[in-house]
């Protein structure tokens, strides 16, 4: 029968070797909620800028207003943009 005091060291090596893997799992855990919340909001900006595009009054209105837009976030003047031949 062993005593109380021998038991002592075998648990912190247990708890050594133990430790690691269940630090990988929740770190992975942790991970992968963090991927699926990031897909979840790229499919929902994506949703939310094709009901703006297809709510937009034309097409060239809805693509001046995103050029203005990122040009203003950019820093940058805004680019030439040349009017469609009509006719």
């Amino acid at each position: 029968m062993r005593r109380r005091g021998e038991d002592r060291g075998s648990v912190t090596v247990e708890f050594v070797l133990v430790l690691p893997v269940l630090l990988i799992i929740l770190f992975s855990l942790i991970d992968f909620g963090r991927l699926m919340h990031a897909k979840l909001q790229l499919a929902e900006a994506a949703r939310e800028g094709a009901r703006a595009a297809r709510d937009a009054l034309t097409w060239e209105a809805s693509a001046r207003m995103h050029v203005d837009l990122y040009s203003e976030l950019l820093g940058r003047p805004r680019p030439a943009v040349r009017e469609p031949a009509r006719g």
